[in-house]
């Protein structure tokens, strides 16, 4: 345990890009300026709507590490590294 959690802070910082959904209400929605509209009818300030919202995710290096040696031992480890390791080039090539 002690080597994957020394390991891991060895690894750059991985960032997802996902969507998560927020509750909001229309009064907020029209806030932002942006949207007017939902599903082709006019936002209502009092009801509540769900929303998708982009975040940004960052990869817990341990955890990721404890179930690839779980699921393949070592070779899961060095799997995982290899695949940040690809992950980290192409993000620096964009």
């Amino acid at each position: 345990m002690r080597k994957i959690i020394h390991t891991a802070q060895l690894l750059p910082t991985v960032v997802s890009n996902t969507h998560e959904k927020h509750i909001m209400t229309g009064a907020e929605i029209l806030e932002m300026g942006t949207i007017t509209e939902i599903d082709g009818k006019p936002v209502n300030p009092v009801l509540k709507y769900t929303m998708p919202m982009p975040v940004q995710l960052y990869w817990n290096h341990v955890r990721r590490m404890k179930k690839a040696y779980q699921k393949e031992g070592y070779e899961g480890i060095k799997k995982y590294a290899y695949k940040v390791e690809t992950i980290v080039k192409s993000q620096n090539k964009e």
